[in-house]
Parts: structure tokens; C-alpha cells; sequence
């Protein structure tokens, strides 16, 4: 990914969300505030094998500032051409988009999509800002959502306020949130930042915000968090959030504190309960290997970086080029189990994943030695030769003054 003082170029739009070698997988058509310099949807989709995707930047207010012409240029890039090629995605996000840079033709397949072709989503959209909301109510995509966007624009509370979390005690829901319950998630304060949420009829309500003394004002304090509901013929699973994407519920945009929300667990899980992709029963096993995913994404990157160094002093890689295609044909296969919920056996071959990767790490770094040692002789050759040449010209100049000659004193004529 290439990102620039902030911001984005256009080479960073593009599909550039990592695909898994073999397997199935889902697209995700991601659309509004994605700026990969701070939404988590990109990252999100780079570490987690089962998705790939394209980025739709149609809305930017967090860091590289553009312009409505570069915004609709964006759109006109990224977005799928035809309704049949929207249809290959699986799954779209919707975060805070400005519908005012698409087409009334685009706006009408995405509608589509959701009402009529069973298409998943997942969608933040409670802003204060009519640039947003208006184009948003015209759409007739607030319809599909299970979140009654009316009564929030009605209320005048556009503010974004601390909250706890509850999780809802309704077991006979599918696994898409509750496990985490049990590993501590609702003792995270704040677990997030949240705009008011209100739910509509025949909406499932999966999570909910609580302690708000800010909504008071509204005549409540807690607020659904997440909502779900089927819509249509397709049936299509459509879900909305309170809580935005640079929220510490999903990213780290707006600071860290260092506790686990399992964030993209939870964004995955929703994704794949959306697409009708069976939930892992044991999340425990299924985080601790994406946080292995997110670790090789980083020490493969580093590696390449090495390798880059390496090459750039005049050594070769060439050696080790064999060992990197071993490890990508692993990892291919880690993928494969992990796509099949085979999730012991993959953490095993992550294991050994990581172990090729040290191993490989430690001869690369043994090469980067080398090829600094002949730096350094060079160096220490070049400096030591200066430092004698110039003790030479020292000694013989103002030392043993071989050059040097007295002055002859002339006399004067007398006249």
C-alpha cells in the first residue's frame, strides 16, 4: 500500500486487499470513509484470509483532504462498472458515504442488490451533516438498513459519546458476538464511541450501548450498539453500527489503550454470519490465529524490506528466494485449512510458518552482515588512507620541513 504524508494516491484505491491463494473467499465492496490511512477496513481484510476487496473512497474528513472532483473521480475508478459486476461482491460496507458522487444508476444497483440479490452489509451512516445524510435519505438505502435513520436527523443529536457495552443474553443467537462475553470484552471502558442508534421494528438487536448520560436529554441513556434484520427476497443479512470505523471498537484512528475489543473477530464474524458463511464455536483459537496472520503480514513485509536492503549494497537474495517460496506455498495452505475451519490443524502449520521465517530472518541477516563488512572495510580502507596521507604531508611539511628553504636576505646597492 502506498500512502502518502496522510494520504492516499490512487494507486492505494485500488483492489489492493490481499486474496487468498486457493479457497473461497468474500468480496467486500467497501464505500464512503475508507481511506486506508484511517479505517481499519483495509487492514482488516489484508490479515483476514477469507476476504478481498475494493476500496470506494466517496467521503474523507479524517486525514488526506480531497477534493469533490478527486472524490468522484474515486467513484468513477473504483466502482463496478456494470450491475452484474457489482453482484461479485458478496458483502458491502457503508461508512458515512457521500451518495451525491455516484450515479442515480449506481444508487439504483446498489438498492438492488440489497432489496432483491440476497447482497450482505454492514453499514454506519448516523451523521449530523446534511452533505451526508441527505443524498443517504433520497437514496431509499436507509429503507434497508434496521435502524431508524429518521428519528435520529429528528432528535438533533449528532454527538459522539463514551459508552459501555452490553452484550445481549439471548443465546439462541448465532455466535457472532456473544462468545467474547466470557473473555472479558464488556469490562473494556469505554468500549467505544457511539451515535445514537435507534432500532426499527423486526430488528435483532445484538449488542447495546450503555451508559450515556449525554443522551439523557433524549430521555434514555443506552442505545442499541448493533442491529441486524433480513431484508427482502434475497433475504439479505443487513447490519448496522452505532459506533463509526475510527472508533476504538474497530480501529485506533482516535488512540489506543491496549485492550482487546477483538475488533476484527467481530467484523469478521459479522461478515461471514452476513454471507451465510458458518461462525467458528471456539473464537479463542480462531483470534489467536489471526493475530499470527497479522504477525506474518508484518515480518513478511519486514523481510522482503531486508531483502531490498540487501540487494541495494550489492549483494544477492537470489539464495534465499527458493526458502520464500516455500513459506508463501505454506501459508497458501494455512489459508486453505483456515477457509475449511480446520483452525488446529492451521495453527499448526502457522508454526511452522514461523519457523521458516526465523530461520530465514537469521540468514538474511547474515548476508545483510556480510555485505556491510565490505562496506565497512572499505570505509576503515578509505579513512585510515586519508589518515596516513595526511600524517605523511605533516610530518614532511611541518615536521621535518623537507620543502622548506631559508629566506636569502639581498643587500641594497650603494649608490
Amino acid at each position: 500500500m502506498k500512502v502518502t504524508h496522510g494520504a492516499l494516491t490512487l494507486t492505494t484505491l485500488a483492489c489492493i486487499l490481499i486474496t487468498p491463494a486457493m479457497g473461497a473467499r468474500i468480496d467486500l465492496l467497501a464505500i464512503g470513509q475508507v481511506d486506508p490511512s484511517y479505517s481499519p477496513i483495509s487492514a482488516f481484510a489484508q490479515i483476514e484470509p477469507s476476504m478481498s476487496g475494493t476500496l470506494v473512497v466517496s467521503r474523507s474528513i479524517h486525514a488526506g483532504i480531497f477534493t469533490r472532483d478527486e472524490l468522484r473521480r474515486f467513484v468513477r475508478i473504483y466502482m463496478p462498472r456494470t450491475f452484474r459486476d457489482l453482484l461479485e461482491y458478496e458483502y458491502i460496507v457503508f461508512d458515512q458515504p457521500i451518495l451525491s458522487h455516484f450515479e442515480n444508476l449506481q444508487i439504483g444497483w446498489m438498492y438492488r442488490a440489497l432489496s432483491e440479490e440476497g447482497v450482505g452489509s454492514l453499514g454506519f451512516t448516523q451523521s449530523g451533516n446534511a452533505e451526508m445524510y441527505e443524498p443517504w435519505m433520497n437514496s431509499g438505502l436507509q429503507e434497508l438498513f434496521p435502524h431508524d435513520q429518521e428519528r435520529f436527523i429528528a432528535g438533533g443529536m449528532d454527538s459522539i459519546e463514551p459508552y459501555s457495552l452490553e452484550i445481549s443474553d439471548d443465546r439462541s443467537l448465532p455466535p457472532v458476538i456473544w462468545p467474547f462475553e466470557a473473555l472479558g470484552i464488556e469490562k473494556v471502558q469505554p468500549f467505544g464511541y457511539t451515535r445514537a442508534l435507534f432500532k426499527k421494528e423486526g430488528a435483532t438487536e445484538w449488542a447495546r450501548a450503555t451508559a450515556i448520560p449525554a443522551f439523557a436529554g433524549l430521555g434514555f441513556t443506552s442505545c442499541p450498539l448493533l442491529l441486524s434484520w433480513e431484508y427482502g427476497e434475497g433475504k439479505s443479512r443487513i447490519w448496522a453500527t452505532g459506533d463509526q470505523f475510527v472508533s476504538p471498537m474497530w480501529g485506533s484512528w482516535w488512540g489506543g489503550d491496549g485492550q482487546e475489543r477483538f475488533s476484527l473477530d467481530i467484523f469478521v464474524n459479522i461478515a461471514w454470519y452476513a454471507c451465510g458463511w458458518d461462525i467458528p464455536s471456539d473464537p479463542v483459537i480462531v483470534h489467536q490465529l489471526r493475530n499470527q496472520f497479522a504477525e506474518y503480514k508484518i515480518r513478511f513485509g519486514n523481510l522482503y524490506a531486508l531483502l531490498d536492503f540487501i540487494e541495494n549494497f550489492g549483494a544477492s537474495s537470489r539464495t534465499l528466494q527458493g526458502d520464500i517460496s516455500e513459506i508463501e506455498n505454506l501459508k497458501a495452505g494455512v489459508d486453505d485449512r483456515y477457509l475449511s475451519q480446520e483452525f488446529d490443524s492451521a495453527a499448526s502449520s502457522m508454526q511452522e510458518v514461523f519457523t521458516l521465517i526465523t530461520e530465514l530472518e537469521s540468514r538474511a541477516v547474515e548476508i545483510k552482515e556480510n555485505a556491510l563488512l565490505w562496506v565497512y572495510i572499505v570505509e576503515w580502507l578509505s579513512v585510515t588512507g586519508v589518515l596516513v596521507i595526511t600524517g605523511f604531508l605533516t610530518w614532511t611539511l611541518m615536521v621535518r620541513r623537507r620543502l622548506y628553504r631559508d629566506i636569502e636576505t639581498t643587500r641594497s646597492r650603494t649608490r
